[in-house]
């Protein structure tokens, strides 16, 4: 190799003892190093037998591992790394397990590099694995091919990478970033086909298709550099004469057409152009640029050749210019709809503000009307009333129906109560609470009560919401203005509930005295309270109400129809 190669420096990796792809037959491999042994026992498929020793021929441990093996290279009494035939990749081999450590490409060589593996691979490029993390550096970082055959490196701080077209010079800091030279047969290699590569102190060991050549390593140089010039601009098909100054561009003027002149006279095919436009890399086809419908804005070009090394030289200069922006996209014209803008959302979000309070005083007014209803039915000479019927039920011995009058009379007061926190319930719960308060009613009043819920199949009275206390001061009006007079000898009332499209319908039919003869009989300064906070709470809740005497219907009595909207 020369008189002043450092032998003992040119291969890191095991020497297997036979170079050869094994071949169909059973056969034994041994790979060796300074320190270990590694001898692998080939069956006609796998898995293969391997077993490992310490230079003193002690065992380390043996195992069994799927492929067959091309390169072993020990780490340490534990482990080694085995690069395979059969599959693409390199395993991690212990005495517990078998771990694919890489399998994307199948690979050429392994070195140690610094602590670290670079691994040349058919395909991926060079791959270098730093403990747990695997990179790779490839044809798109520099590299002059992805087809490797060979790695090495004498200093462990430069690698040499040989490949189907030419070497790789790549260079490494402590944080593993790197720089790439490429060396052609334009740079003095007798061959760009090379199959391995080793290197020494000063020199170079290359192996071709049919040759060894040494090279100093000092006397490669770079020949044949690539030079990219920019021969013309034009700008909406009229041409720029002076493109070293900066270019303020209207806003109409967005098209933009450039044609370069390339050289490099060792580039073999078509010349590989590309360009930097603010930042962002594209790749050219030809040696003319157009660009179209640019946006408002500033801008930074540059242009790039590849040359013979696989380098990228930038063009004689770069362009910079401005599209200026339309009179909608200027910060004036901006500013001034952003204030309108904002003006409108003031109103908007005033307005709501203002629906939403009226929304509040409505539903304060509801409740209001609630809790004077409540108080309507609490009234002292119903409770005054109940309680003497309670009095006169105990003091004639009747102490069982007063203790179940007292029992309805109690939960009656609880649900009024616990009720009129909601600002609905169920028409389950108030048709309970309104058949509890006829019973309690039934009990007080001399004549013989009887009254029916007629629900049709349509209305769900689970789901079905309706305001509170609503129809409890309707029924009590029946009772004590229609039914509880002396010519009543058994009063009857109907509750029935339709659904009628939106609408829940409501009718309660009396058989009493009816409407008319009920005004003839109050007197002239008589206000009725509980009708006018009926009426405001009906409109309250956007529904309609209506009162008749049934005479006009041939029949006795007063029927109260009740429109409501049907909330479920």
């Amino acid at each position: 190799y020369g008189k002043n190669i450092d032998r003992t420096r040119l291969s890191y990796s095991l020497q297997l003892i036979s170079a050869t792809p094994p071949p169909s037959h059973q056969m034994n491999n041994s790979f060796l190093d300074d320190n270990y042994k590694v001898c692998i026992r080939k069956a006609n498929s796998p898995p293969n037998k391997l077993t490992y020793h310490d230079r003193f021929g002690n065992l380390l441990f043996k195992t069994k591992i799927n492929a067959y093996a091309k390169e072993v290279i020990p780490l340490n009494d534990t482990s080694l790394y085995v690069i395979t035939y059969n599959k693409a990749g390199i395993l991690l081999v212990t005495h517990q397990e078998e771990k694919i450590l890489y399998d994307k490409n199948r690979i050429s060589s392994l070195c140690r590099f610094n602590g670290a593996f670079l691994m040349a691979t058919r395909g991926g490029g060079l791959v270098p694995i730093l403990g747990q993390t695997i990179f790779s550096i490839t044809q798109a970082n520099g590299l002059i091919s992805n087809q490797l055959t060979d790695v090495t490196s004498f200093d462990h701080h430069t690698a040499w990478v040989s490949s189907n077209k030419g070497l790789s010079k790549i260079h490494f800091d402590s944080e593993y970033r790197y720089e790439i030279e490429n060396y052609t047969m334009a740079d003095g290699l007798a061959s760009n086909q090379i199959k391995k590569v080793r290197e020494g102190k000063n020199y170079l060991a290359l192996l071709s298709e049919n040759q060894l050549f040494v090279l100093e390593k000092e006397k490669l140089t770079h020949k044949g550099k690539a030079s990219l010039k920019i021969a013309s601009m034009a700008v909406d098909g009229k041409e720029i004469s002076n493109l070293s100054n900066f270019l303020q561009l209207g806003s109409d003027q967005n098209n933009i057409e450039i044609n370069l002149t390339p050289l490099c006279l060792s580039c073999l095919g078509a010349k590989e152009l590309k360009y930097t436009l603010n930042g962002v890399e594209h790749k050219m086809k030809g040696d003319q640029l157009t660009l179209s419908s640019l946006k408002p804005g500033n801008y930074h070009l540059s242009f790039y050749i590849l040359d013979s090394h696989g380098n990228w030289v930038q063009a004689n200069r770069e362009l910079k210019w401005e599209v200026a922006a339309p009179l909608w996209d200027q910060i004036w014209f901006q500013l001034g709809l952003t204030l309108i803008c904002l003006f409108v959302i003031y109103f908007i979000v005033q307005f709501l503000l203002r629906r939403r309070k009226m929304r509040m005083l409505e539903k304060d007014r509801m409740n209001h009307y609630q809790n004077k209803a409540l108080l309507l039915q609490m009234k002292p000479h119903f409770i005054f009333n109940s309680l003497n019927s309670i009095q006169n039920k105990i003091v004639t011995g009747s102490k069982l129906e007063a203790h179940q009058y007292i029992s309805k009379f109690a939960k009656l007061m609880r649900t009024n109560l616990e009720f009129s926190d909601y600002e609905y319930i169920s028409l389950q719960q108030e048709l309970s609470t309104l058949d509890l308060y006829l019973g309690l009613e039934a009990n007080r009043i001399a004549i013989d009560l009887q009254w029916n819920f007629d629900i049709d199949a349509s209305v769900d009275v689970d789901t079905t919401k309706i305001s509170p206390f609503l129809l409890q001061p309707i029924v009590e009006n029946s009772i004590w203005h229609g039914i509880n007079h002396p010519e009543i000898e058994s009063g009857q009332i109907d509750i029935q509930l339709r659904k009628e499209g939106t609408t829940l319908e409501i009718r309660i039919l009396d058989n009493g005295i009816g409407l008319d003869r009920s005004k003839e009989r109050k007197p002239k300064n008589h206000n009725s309270k509980s009708g006018a906070i009926i009426k405001k709470r009906i409109a309250l809740t956007r529904s309609t109400f209506e009162i008749k005497d049934r005479r006009h219907d041939n029949e006795q009595g007063t029927i109260v129809t009740l429109k409501i909207p049907f909330i479920s």
